[in-house]
């Protein structure tokens, strides 16, 4: 079987690391994979649609992009295309053996879609009927597909590369969590509580990787912010960390989250982490109303043996080996085929 893997743009991000990492899996369960992005002459394309990019320069590069990979889909003659967007999906027109990953609903271009232009909401949904189904990974995305007019909605959930996130440490730090990118999205919100979350747990340690805002320098003992560490350097943030926050206002998936529970991390998210579909209350991690969250994380601190927990995550989270969801989507590709 040949697999056309469409990537827009290489870098870093969940929906990069998803793609290298099924397109490296596949390999190993020798399928032939090609992974293929958009050329640097559309180095416009590549940054997307955004505030700055008006719809008449942005449809152009859209068609250009489209037509450079329906010359390639022509000379590779794949048995499967797999989409990683939206846009890509107007293909499925064209090609019925198509299969399009929706990682995220809330980007600027679905925006779009939805509000601003009508006629382009209506094609997204009337393209769902040319394919056999679309993927998503959580239920999250899920429930936002079905409200776009989607129908036939996989789930697959995303992966951890478990040789790689491992706790690397035998002790973890007592009172100690994480945070990563707290931005106003990711839930600064608890940033906001630090008077009240060092009143209630005087002896906690908070770790926090790249955030942006200025805090009281009279938690500056207590708190430490890393910016931009190596994987490497991460993978050890999160081994001596005993718990690990997710807070979202909204999250598609959250990968961090499951790569820190396969560090030994137990993960505190919110109801509103796609991730959350994979956490069994009080057995791999616990899942909190963002209303309550403050609150129910200091409980969770006070009242539940974290080493114990640590374990099970650890042990849970290589059931979601990248591996695991190759499997799953080569499962799809057989009855895309047929």
């Amino acid at each position: 079987m040949k697999v056309l893997l469409i990537q827009k743009y290489s870098g870093y991000g969940g929906v990069n690391t998803f793609v290298r990492n099924l397109n490296e899996k596949l390999k190993e369960l020798r399928i032939k994979s090609l992974l293929i992005t958009a050329p640097p002459s559309l180095h416009f394309y590549r940054k997307g649609l955004s505030s700055k990019t008006s719809l008449a320069s942005y449809i152009p590069n859209t068609y250009k992009f489209l037509s450079y990979l329906d010359k390639k889909i022509q000379k590779e003659k794949p048995d499967v295309i797999h989409s990683q967007s939206f846009v890509d999906s107007l293909l499925a027109l064209k090609y019925k053996n198509f299969l399009q990953t929706v990682h995220d609903i809330h980007s600027i271009t679905c925006y779009i879609i939805q509000q601003r232009i009508p006629f382009f909401h209506h094609l997204i949904t009337k393209l769902s009927r040319f394919q056999k189904f679309v993927v998503a990974p959580s239920q999250l995305v899920k429930k936002g597909l079905i409200l776009m007019g989607f129908k036939n909605i996989k789930i697959i959930p995303h992966g951890v590369d478990t040789k790689f996130f491992y706790k690397r440490v035998r002790k973890k730090i007592k009172n100690s969590i994480l945070m990563i990118n707290p931005t106003f999205k990711k839930g600064f919100f608890v940033l906001r509580n630090l008077n009240y979350i060092f009143r209630e747990l005087p002896p906690i340690k908070i770790y926090l990787v790249n955030c942006p805002y200025q805090l009281p320098k009279k938690y500056s003992s207590k708190i430490t912010n890393f910016i931009n560490p190596s994987n490497e350097e991460l993978v050890k943030i999160y081994s001596k960390t005993e718990v690990f926050l997710l807070p979202s206002l909204y999250e598609p998936f959250g990968l961090v989250a499951l790569e820190a529970m396969a560090c030994g991390c137990v993960p505190i998210v919110s109801n509103m982490c796609g991730v959350a579909d994979l956490i069994i209350n009080g057995e791999n991690g616990f899942v909190l109303p963002l209303k309550n969250f403050v609150e129910g994380m200091i409980k969770i601190l006070k009242n539940v043996d974290l080493t114990k927990l640590s374990k099970k995550c650890e042990k849970y989270a290589k059931k979601f080996d990248w591996k695991f969801t190759a499997k799953e989507y080569l499962k799809l590709y057989e009855e895309v085929q047929t």
